[in-house]
């Protein structure tokens, strides 16, 4: 018995076991199921289009935004013709068009209608009437209104000028006379890669020249005028025959002539436009570096220019240390495209490179950032200056009576100190000419000077007349240069030494002190960059 109920205890366990077993494995084909059903619905879900959304209308009128002509040609304009005659009259041609067609056919006296004219074509009638214009050299004029054609030997045609009235004049640089706004000096020279300068310095005293005679460099324009220029280039390619009228006021130019010296004039003015059209866009960075004790004789170009060009960036600064100096300053991009490239982080990209270095020698300030635009070959200024009023001169006038009246006068004066650019473009191609004149002035000193030939006014009634000299320091620069687009002209050497003394004190006691000296050492350097702006971006 005990035997018999062993066996059937191990019989039911197995099964047990065996259940066990198929139960793990239908778990298993039941989730491979699951993940396969899932995977093959995600993937119709994916190849299923969504549905546009519904189209929504409104009951409004429609209307069509694009232009529509308001002259139309006439339906024979392109009628099919074909003609092939050598050596017949130019009538006989215009008969042959237009014998058929609705339309009154007029000819001035200049149109010889007995010229023998060769005639080829095949296409519309229009294309033959054109072709024989172009073969007789005559024109012919459609009007719709009046339905009338006329053939003229004489083309009336008006043009429209991109240019302002009026003539430009100028005059900027050094001059030799004295007592004049920028008073000469002695000039030198430097160069850098493609540019040329001349420059000097000066002390000026009102109505006392103290610079020493020599060599002047300036730039003068009397009444440059775009419209004589044009006036004269047109009247060498008219006909005899040809006439011309300049309107300044409608900035027009009006030609009467033939058809075909209508053409060359209209080649020539379309040419015009597009070169007065275009533009330059200055952007310009004036920096004031006060230098270090180190760099008290100026600032070192060779150390900048090493610092720039190995500093692995996108900015390369090339310079010519024989004089003051004068570099330029561009991305290495710009120069071989000969396009703008903006640099990684914004217009000021290059100059920022080239102020860390410069920082590198001194403390560096941006004193002013001004920026203009200015059309080819026209003079654009820049100028921030600061005026000073004085007392120029003063005067006492008896006017008599018992007591001896008088009247006094006093005349002021006014100083003008800071700096004046002057910035001529010439573009061509991807290049800019440049005409650089600049001059930088500041007031030293206001002086004091008596009647009697002392520097300070005495108090009282009869103390001496005095009036005040004002003591300007000049520095002037005129430089010519040549700037791919995006370039950046570095124009340095406007150096200037300050001495200043000072009174030391001990615990509050002067007596126990000295005179201390102080010697500050600042250079401005001006960044110009011209950007050429296309008539076409407009």
């Amino acid at each position: 018995m005990n035997h018999l109920f062993k066996i059937i205890l191990s019989s039911f366990i197995l099964a047990v076991l065996l259940v066990g077993c198929d139960s793990v494995a239908l778990w298993h084909d039941t989730n491979d199921a699951y993940a396969k059903n899932s995977s093959t619905i995600k993937n119709k879900n994916e190849g299923v289009k969504v549905p546009p959304p519904p189209v929504t209308t409104k009951r409004e009128p429609y209307i069509d935004t694009h232009p529509v002509s308001l002259t139309h040609e006439p339906g024979w304009y392109n009628a099919p013709v074909t003609v092939n005659a050598a050596g017949l009259p130019f009538d006989f041609y215009v008969t042959q068009l237009l014998g058929n067609v609705p339309v009154q056919v007029h000819m001035d006296q200049g149109v010889n209608t007995a010229r023998a004219v060769n005639l080829r074509y095949s296409g519309t009638v229009k294309g033959a009437m054109e072709e024989l214009a172009a073969k007789s050299g005559y024109y012919y004029d459609y009007d719709l209104e009046k339905n009338t054609i006329t053939w003229s030997a004489l083309q009336t045609k008006t043009f429209d000028i991109s240019f302002i009235p009026g003539a430009s004049k100028y005059s900027v640089g050094n001059s030799g006379s004295s007592g004049s706004s920028i008073a000469g000096g002695s000039s030198g020279s430097s160069s850098s890669g493609s540019s040329s300068s001349s420059g000097g310095s000066s002390v000026t005293q009102t109505g006392i020249d103290v610079t020493a005679t020599g060599e002047y460099s300036s730039l003068a324009g009397d009444n440059l005028s775009v419209w004589d220029d044009m006036k004269n280039t047109i009247t060498n390619l008219l006909s005899p025959k040809g006439k011309l009228s300049v309107s300044q006021a409608t900035t027009t130019i009006t030609v009467r002539d033939r058809p075909s010296n209508i053409r060359d004039i209209g080649r020539y003015l379309d040419q015009m436009n597009k070169i007065l059209s275009k533009q330059v866009y200055f952007d310009v960075q004036i920096l004031e570096i006060n230098l270090d004790k180190q760099f008290q004789y100026g600032i070192n170009w060779e150390t900048v220019q090493y610092h720039i060009n190995s500093a692995g960036s996108d900015v390369k600064f090339s310079a010519d240390f024989a004089g003051s100096a004068s570099g330029i300053l561009t991305n290495k991009g710009a120069a071989a495209s000969g396009e703008y490239v903006a640099g990684s982080t914004g217009k000021w990209h290059n100059t920022d490179i080239f102020i860390k270095a410069l920082e590198q020698q001194g403390k560096v300030s941006i004193i002013n950032q001004p920026s203009l635009t200015t059309l080819n070959d026209q003079m654009a200024q820049i100028s921030i200056q600061t005026q000073q009023s004085y007392l120029a001169s003063q005067s006492t006038t008896l006017t008599g009576g018992a007591g001896d009246f008088s009247q006094q006068t006093l005349t002021p004066g006014v100083v003008t100190s800071g700096l004046q650019l002057y910035l001529l473009p010439k573009i061509q191609d991807d290049k800019i000419y440049l005409q650089i004149s600049s001059t930088l002035s500041h007031l030293d000193a206001l002086n004091t000077v008596t009647s009697t030939g002392g520097t300070e006014a005495a108090s009282g009634d009869n103390a001496p007349s005095a009036i005040q000299v004002p003591v300007l320091s000049q520095k002037n620069f005129n430089q010519r240069s040549v700037l791919r687009n995006g370039q950046t002209l570095v124009l340095a050497g406007f150096k200037g030494l300050t001495d200043q003394n000072q009174e030391d004190s001990v615990a509050g006691l002067t007596a126990l002190g000295g005179m201390a000296a102080q010697s500050t050492n600042k250079e401005l350097v001006v960044l110009i960059t011209p950007i050429i702006l296309n008539g076409d971006n407009f």
